[in-house]
């Protein structure tokens, strides 16, 4: 309830220490009125550490079509996938920089993600 506008918000799921592992592609996932709910208070970028914000579809899921993407590309937000290491940010309020390689054309890229302890 703490989020407001200009907020970068970080869901740390624990789901990254199953990278490489096929285990990853049953990923947790944030429910579509969550993401609203963040949206409506002005947030923006949203990351988690897990393959992918929305369900993704396998041969058990067929997934709901993307809310959440949608959702937070209809307000021009961000959207962080496969974060790691958010056990690591265990302190409140941390500076957050996404810094993104450089490609044209396309709508997503891999970053270089570093919380920082400000205090």
């Amino acid at each position: 309830e703490s989020a407001r506008a200009g907020d970068i918000v970080l869901v740390h799921t624990g789901w990254a220490r199953h990278y490489g592992d096929p285990a990853y592609f049953d990923n947790p996932f944030l429910d579509a009125g969550l993401v609203s709910f963040l949206l409506e208070r002005g947030v923006r970028t949203i990351g988690l550490d897990a393959l992918n914000i929305d369900e993704t579809p396998d041969a058990d899921h067929s997934g709901e079509g993307f809310p959440a993407h949608h959702l937070i590309a209809n307000v021009e937000g961000v959207i962080c996938e496969n974060l790691c290491n958010l056990e690591s940010v265990d302190f409140a309020d941390p500076l957050v920089s996404l810094l993104p390689m450089k490609f044209v054309g396309i709508d997503g890229a891999p970053v270089r993600a570093v919380a920082m302890e400000t205090r």
